[in-house]
């Protein structure tokens, strides 16, 4: 089973891939790159997605 702080640990990770994401799409000198890096940040928002009520669901159990 997956700790709360194992999945806490991958939130975060996930954000800073986000991030990173953000800014090289921002910083991307033509569209067919920032697009890459844009798709990455929606991948990214949507494991966060996940992620966020894998560890609300985790802290849950732990009160148990």
């Amino acid at each position: 089973m997956i700790s709360t702080d194992e999945l806490l640990e991958w939130h975060d990770k996930i954000v800073t891939t986000n991030k990173k994401a953000l800014y090289r799409a921002e910083k991307a000198k033509n569209t067919e790159v920032s697009a890459y890096y844009l798709s990455i940040a929606q991948v990214a928002n949507n494991q966060l997605a996940l992620i966020n009520r894998l560890i609300e669901q985790s802290q849950e159990n732990d009160k148990e």
